[in-house]
């Protein structure tokens, strides 16, 4: 299968687990077991076998509205399923399919567990699964607007070391690409992202993905994190907001579709945490807690959202 790689450089995290633990571009086309890339390839998928959907009629109260049905959609007794968390795009747009995970909770996936999977739902098939990814690593997934293709990262980072991908394939499972592969700092800056956040956030039109990470050297208390925004048409990385305060960003780009306003993210920023050199969150927010601001992904036109830090309202996630 046909695969482009842009590298940045010569050659899992959950939710919850990540916040309590926390160049230049050499453009090819080629196999993903090519050169070092072979460790991101996918294998070719097959007819899953994670059960079959079952009505739960005993899970709907008397005082239900009638009608109601609830299916539980994952039946395998050794290995739990979840939705992704609440934020996530995974939904179609005619909300016929969406992506869940296996092996993993609400809050993420072990990044070296080899059960761990994102999985297509096709309502209109019966609530049928299907596997969509099965590299160690994949996290962060976001269906495209378009309903077509599934992003994802694969994540080998370690602090201040290691490596991370982003990918595409179709919804068919098809077409798996290799869009960017970063392997050492990020451009025109000294930092290494490791310890990628389990949610990213897909721009309106498609074009634009971004996500969080540690950018400590693993020497540094207190070091930065930040947030990475990826152009898919350029195959190209830029960091466009980093600090202390960084750590449960929760971005989501704006879902307009006008042009300027389809290049808004939401983020949230944890005032008075603290971080030791590793990543590993100590005190996830202090003081008057977490606020919310909008930037542009470019990284201008910084906001601030009028709730939060006033001694009345307090937030934290879920925006």
């Amino acid at each position: 299968m046909n695969q482009q790689q842009t590298w940045i450089g010569s050659r899992s995290m959950t939710r919850r687990g990540f916040v309590g633990k926390a160049g230049t571009a050499l453009v090819g086309i080629g196999l993903a077991q090519a050169a070092s890339g072979e460790s991101f390839a996918a294998p070719a998928v097959a007819r899953p076998r994670f059960g079959k959907a079952r009505p739960r009629p005993d899970l709907v109260e008397k005082h239900s509205p009638q009608g109601l049905e609830v299916i539980q959609l994952t039946t395998e007794a050794d290995v739990p399923s979840s939705h992704l968390y609440m934020e996530a795009q995974i939904f179609t747009m005619d909300s016929k399919r969406f992506v869940l995970h296996r092996s993993a909770t609400a809050h993420g996936s072990d990044r070296k567990d080899p059960k761990h999977q994102y999985l297509l739902c096709d309502l209109d098939d019966g609530c049928s699964l299907w596997p969509l990814t099965e590299e160690r690593g994949a996290t962060a997934a976001s269906v495209s607007p378009d309903g077509k293709h599934l992003y994802y990262f694969v994540d080998e980072t370690r602090v201040n070391g290691g490596r991370f991908a982003l990918k595409r394939v179709g919804l068919d499972g098809r077409d798996r690409q290799t869009i960017l592969v970063v392997d050492q700092a990020l451009p025109g800056t000294k930092f290494r992202p490791s310890h990628l956040y389990p949610l990213s956030t897909i721009s309106s039109d498609g074009q634009r993905l971004a996500i969080s990470a540690f950018l400590g050297d693993g020497q540094t208390d207190n070091a930065p994190w930040g947030l990475m925004v990826f152009d898919v048409r350029k195959a190209a990385v830029q960091l466009i907001l980093h600090g202390p305060t960084w750590c449960n960003m929760h971005p989501q780009y704006s879902r307009a579709t006008e042009p300027e306003a389809s290049h808004d993210i939401l983020v949230q920023e944890n005032h008075g945490n603290e971080t030791d050199a590793k990543g590993s969150v100590r005190r996830l927010v202090g003081g008057a807690g977490a606020d919310i601001h909008v930037v542009r992904d470019d990284g201008s036109n910084f906001r601030n959202m009028p709730w939060g830090r006033d001694g009345n309202e307090a937030c934290q996630g879920h925006q």
